[in-house]
């Protein structure tokens, strides 16, 4: 790696140190619309797991009572969800359905 941060490499450094620092951090991401539209795209408000979704892990009940309490219409959160699987892409992230 040449160290110029565009290669494949150092993208996906650079993102996972995004997501490592939100996840480890205190900070609630759903109580700021800003925040919690970066959390989207960083770490995802649905559970990412292939599995049949149930109470347990949630499903896509974060992101209802996200899109609920900040006004995400249909699109917008058609949106997120599209750029989270961007983002899980150039991050080399596994992400279910």
């Amino acid at each position: 790696m040449s160290g110029n941060g565009s290669e494949p490499d150092g993208i996906r450094a650079a993102l996972s140190s995004i997501t490592s620092r939100i996840t480890s951090s205190a900070m609630d991401y759903g109580d700021y619309e800003p925040n919690a539209w970066v959390y989207g795209i960083a770490v995802g408000w649905d559970c990412e797991e292939d599995h049949d979704h149930d109470d347990i892990c949630g499903g896509t009940a974060a992101m209802e009572e996200l899109s609920a309490s900040f006004g995400w219409d249909d699109d917008a959160v058609a949106r997120l969800r599209s750029l989270r699987k961007a983002y899980a892409a150039a991050a080399d992230e596994q992400v279910g359905s």
